[in-house]
């Protein structure tokens, strides 16, 4: 593994469009930089320098924009809030062995694209966003090898979908505008209640106050996994597999809320705890 040092980029001001959403905290490289790494062998993870050494190793997977790869700071901030070691995987990636080798436990984090209808034997019959091919591939991978291995594994947003989606699920391609379920305000706020069930429950409460920052949403989660949360107008907003130690789902954001109770759930979970 060779680890390329992460900078870190304040948020400033706000991005365009209709919806309220302040330029966060980014971790971010240039992604030439992990071309060279990796054309030397092994792995080539982005460290953000959080945690210590001993703490529990947690994958987060990341973005690539504009040639450099990018993740907002809150999912590393979170990690290493509830005891574990952050790296950060870049897109691209094909040795997803050696990466769950040295996996603790996995985030799917979420981000500004969408997932192809093709994963989930569909054809486009809808709005369709930014698809990034070399994202997708890598984070199907590793959560197909984390249930597999029984590696604990977090999906929030996109990251839901894609554990729905390789557990053989299907994704609704564009939510209804009217009544919007998308948010237009600030996503470190509240937007809506989540009823939450299993689990789940017990570590946030019957009820959870989400944010909303997503057009697709889980339609069926598939056998494996079932459901443990709606929003009001009966949103997918969290799955679970209850056979797993942990591999579980939600469709809003926890770290840019400030809650780390699923992170800290998630780092428990590497140590045999629940």
């Amino acid at each position: 593994m060779r680890p390329i040092l992460a900078r870190l980029e304040l948020g400033e001001g706000f991005g365009p469009g209709p919806r309220v959403r302040p330029v966060p905290d980014r971790f971010v490289a240039d992604f030439d930089d992990v071309l060279a790494a990796r054309s030397e062998g092994g792995l080539a993870l982005l460290d953000p320098g959080l945690g210590s050494d001993t703490d529990p190793r947690v994958l987060i997977t990341t973005d690539l924009v504009y040639g450099r790869v990018r993740i907002e700071a809150s999912y590393a901030r979170c990690v290493a809030r509830a005891g574990g070691r952050p790296w950060l995987v870049p897109p691209g990636e094909t040795d997803v062995d050696g990466l769950l080798d040295l996996a603790d436990a996995v985030v799917l984090a979420g981000g500004a694209f969408d997932i192809h209808p093709r994963h989930y034997g569909q054809t486009v019959t809808a709005r369709l966003d930014r698809v990034v091919e070399e994202r997708t591939t890598l984070e199907l991978a590793l959560a197909r090898g984390a249930l597999a291995r029984g590696i604990p594994i977090l999906g929030v947003c996109g990251g839901m979908q894609a554990l729905a989606v390789v557990g053989g699920g299907t994704l609704i391609q564009d939510l209804p505008t009217e009544p919007t379920h998308e948010q237009p305000t600030d996503p470190s706020t509240p937007w809506h209640p989540v009823a939450l069930s299993g689990a789940l429950a017990g570590w946030l409460g019957d009820v959870v106050q989400a944010n909303s920052t997503h057009h697709q949403a889980v339609d069926r989660c598939g056998p494996d996994f079932e459901v443990a949360g709606r929003s009001p107008d009966s949103v997918i907003e969290a799955i679970v597999w209850r056979e797993h130690r942990f591999a579980v789902g939600v469709q809003w954001h926890p770290e840019r809320l400030g809650d780390a109770r699923l992170y800290e759930a998630l780092i428990a979970a590497t140590r045999g705890a629940r």
